[in-house]
């Protein structure tokens, strides 16, 4: 919704119609933007015609290592097709290339993407939103309180899903940021 705001034309893609989606999609075509479905997100040819005439595309999908593995290599290789000027990474949360692999295995999942990307000559830009507020600060506690264990002057940038959005979109639209990252 924040590319529309700033005025972008925004083709959603989904693989179809769930009851868990059905508020999202219709939320985005309320918005202004155009819902599309695509049952199958590895088919190349398909994601190409799609993807035919964009700018950018941006992955907002969930980043396990099972989805970011099945589904980001074929949508890169179909925005290279398409001869998309800049891809946009699933990649909300922390700064992935500064650290070494080993430490997890999305981190490590994220990383071996980031360098197919770095190599597909197309543009890129990579968000760190930190973390999200809404998903992430929930689970730190059980019950009505947080407990801090450890260093509490650590700084651990958490951020609301809207802002993130709201940066995302001046970020991935902003030439300056092609071919780097933005980290909030």
């Amino acid at each position: 919704l924040s590319l529309a705001r700033l005025g972008h034309e925004v083709l959603s893609l989904s693989r179809g119609r769930t009851d868990r989606n059905e508020a999202a999609l219709d939320q985005l075509a309320a918005g202004g933007i155009a819902v599309a479905f695509e049952p199958d997100l590895t088919d190349v040819t398909a994601l190409a015609e799609r993807l035919r005439g964009s700018e950018v595309v941006v992955v907002a999908s969930r980043a396990s290592p099972r989805i970011l593995e099945a589904l980001e290599p074929s949508l890169l290789e179909a925005a290279r097709k398409a001869d998309v000027g800049r891809f946009v990474p699933s990649e909300f949360g922390t700064h992935t290339m500064a650290v070494p692999y080993g430490v997890s295995g999305q981190l490590d999942t994220k990383k071996r993407f980031q360098e197919l990307l770095f190599g597909s000559g197309l543009g890129w830009t990579i968000v760190y939103g930190g973390g999200i507020a809404e998903y992430f600060l929930p689970n730190l506690r059980a019950g009505d309180t947080i407990e801090v264990l450890g260093d509490t002057a650590l700084v651990w940038p958490t951020h609301l899903l809207s802002d993130i959005a709201a940066v995302s979109a001046l970020a991935v639209t902003d030439e300056r940021t092609m071919n780097a990252a933005v980290q909030l």
